[in-house]
């Protein structure tokens, strides 16, 4: 059954069909409509029949909410086929009409209809969020089965987004006010997102409660798709308790459902979570086999060029909606003036006596309703500019989730050949190293470019402790030595001091000692020396690296620091160079309450100084 179905409306057929009646009015296309609601993902092609039929009948009537039905019904049609680009075009068109209408029912299942595309199939929670939200702040969302669904989508949406604290406090919302209904509401759906949210915190003990009181429910009614959700459920929990046998008896249960019910999505789950079992209990080659399996299956795997299409077709939406606020802007344009020339025309009508008052009460007002109609538009502008970021961000999401995916294979084929080392030459280890390697480097690479564009440092905690730096960066250079010889570069260490005491996160000093020396190698020739000095003073403590590079012009070291900031120097080996390295540098030190700055001259090379205030 579609979950999207405003109401749950039985229909009831004569021996003739709807479709063959002499007599079609809007009642009997509201009934069909009501009918194609209730079918499964398996009756897709006749979905298609009747939307059409809707669709030709309604504009023979001239009925719109039979239209706005045809829509929706194409919609549900392509989400079934897997199809999202017109799956997402349909129920764009879907809200659009119901806005024209001005019916909040409809308007609530077009955001939910959307919502669902976004979070369940396009991997963008952010986006099904905003739709949630705009449903809760419409009228038909009032009755408490409409206020407990949307409570717990949101709390579902904030649990995707890794915010479970916020995710609680909706669901928590939705269980009071469900509770005392709840012999006439089926509340496993939120107790089956509590769950969740306390796997997300890690507390797996207590969610395994709610999914083991959901599966009792569902094997005394026997109802199989809710039965899949909850030994999946288990299956999850049982991997983070460690309890790995008991999460194969559930991870296999939910598959042999999944089969029986013929459903593609819900095979690629369980496939997922079998994937996810045997890596966590190191059998890496059925989780290689599971993990591929998964990715034939899973739809939410959705390739770049279909993100695109969807894109642009929101986009196309929004300036529909832009349109539409332009012309309401222009009304109220049009509306002050008539307001304003009546105003004036009172004042004159009342008289020099009261002209120099009435004169300056109206300057005030003037000026005040211009200034808060320019106060709306800049907030108007900043809230669009927030959905442009929030789009560009989760494009970000999806193409860093497609670049993870090789990534990941390489490491598990890697993981695979490394439990067979003894039977591997020198040189073949050496390569499996290098290729290990290598998607650790890539991984890296996605990582930084998202730190960068989503402001990532933001979203991290800084994890201060004590340690001797000295002895930190000399650990440091040993672990990258061996990436410094493969250039015949020398790497020198150099301190006044044998004991140097900071508090400090230590990860995020590795990654400025990492970018500093790596951007170091880059733009030194081979045989040359690389000096690393720590050093301190009254006020902070100082890290140096300095180099015998081709060196900067003094007009290009300002571009150094700044984001994708490319220089006219070149990398001495063909080493490829983003930008970000430096940027990212900067960022990282004034985090924790540093600066970095650079010396540099053409020839002769480059010395780049981070200092941490003490």
């Amino acid at each position: 059954m579609h979950l999207k179905a405003l109401t749950t409306l039985l229909l009831l057929f004569c021996t003739t069909p709807l479709w063959a009646q002499k007599v079609i009015d809007t009642a009997a296309l509201r009934n069909l409509y009501d009918h194609c609601l209730d079918l499964d993902d398996d009756k897709a092609d006749s979905l298609y029949h009747y939307s059409h039929y809707i669709d030709s009948c309604s504009k023979k009537l001239n009925y719109k909410n039979g239209q706005i039905f045809a829509l929706r019904l194409k919609g549900i049609y392509y989400e079934f086929k897997n199809d999202y680009d017109n799956a997402v075009n349909y129920y764009l068109q879907s809200l659009t009409a119901s806005r024209k209408v001005d019916n909040a029912s409809y308007i609530s299942c077009a955001l939910s209809d959307l919502a669902t595309v976004y979070a369940s199939y396009l991997n963008q929670p952010a986006k099904a969020k905003e739709m949630y939200l705009q449903i809760l702040n419409l009228p038909s969302s009032n009755s408490i089965s409409s206020r407990v669904t949307n409570y717990i989508n949101l709390g579902a949406i904030y649990n995707m987004l890794n915010k479970p604290d916020s995710a609680l406090v909706y669901l928590e919302s939705a269980r009071t006010i469900a509770e005392p209904y709840k012999s006439k509401m089926d509340l496993a759906n939120l107790y089956n997102n509590i769950g969740n949210v306390y796997i997300k915190k890690h507390n797996f003990s207590k969610a395994i409660g709610y999914f083991q009181q959901n599966k009792l429910d569902h094997e005394l009614s026997n109802e199989k798709t809710d039965l899949w959700s909850d030994y999946l459920n288990l299956a999850d929990t049982y991997i983070g308790l460690k309890k790995f046998d008991s999460a194969q008896l559930y991870a296999f249960k939910s598959l042999d459902v999944a089969k029986k019910l013929t459903s593609r999505n819900k095979e690629a789950g369980s496939y997922a979570v079998l994937a996810k079992l045997y890596k966590e209990s190191k059998n890496f080659q059925q989780a290689f086999e599971y993990q591929q399996k998964w990715y034939q299956l899973d739809t939410s795997l959705v390739n770049t060029e279909t993100n695109n299409n969807i894109a642009e077709l929101q986009e196309k939406y929004n300036a529909i909606e832009r349109e539409h606020e332009n012309n309401l802007l222009q009304s109220q344009v049009v509306a002050e003036k008539l307001k304003h020339k009546i105003y004036i025309y009172l004042v004159i009508a009342a008289g020099l006596v009261i002209l120099v008052v009435s004169f300056a009460f109206l300057e005030k007002r003037n000026s005040n309703q211009k200034l808060e109609k320019v106060n709306t538009t800049i907030m108007k502008q900043n809230e669009k500019l927030a959905e442009l970021n929030q789009e560009k961000n989760s494009l970000i999401s999806i193409v860093s989730h497609d670049l993870n995916t090789p990534f990941s294979s390489i490491k598990i084929w890697t993981q695979l050949l490394e439990g067979d080392k003894k039977n591997l030459t020198s040189d073949q280890q050496k390569a499996i190293d290098r290729i290990y390697q290598s998607a650790e480097k890539g991984e890296l690479l996605i990582n930084n470019i998202l730190i960068v564009e989503k402001a990532g440092l933001q979203n991290e905690k800084i994890v201060l402790e004590s340690f001797d730096f000295p002895d930190f960066i000399k650990y440091q250079i040993e672990n990258i030595r061996p990436i410094v010889a493969t250039k015949n570069i020398r790497l020198h260490f150099e301190s006044n001091w044998e004991d140097i005491t900071i508090l400090c996160d230590k990860s995020y000093m590795q990654r400025i000692f990492e970018n500093l020396v790596t951007n170091a190698v880059k733009y030194s020739q081979p045989g040359k020396n690389i000096w690393v000095n720590v050093d301190q003073d009254e006020n902070a403590v100082f890290l140096t690296v300095k180099d015998e590079g081709i060196g900067i012009s003094e007009k290009e070291i300002m571009q150094l620091f700044s984001r994708y900031g490319t220089v006219s120097s070149k990398p001495t080996s063909g080493e490829s160079s983003t930008g970000l390295g430096l940027y990212i540098v900067k960022r990282l030190a004034e985090e924790l309450n540093g600066s970095v700055v650079c010396k540099s001259k053409i020839g002769v090379g480059s010395e780049f100084t981070v200092a941490l205030t003490k």
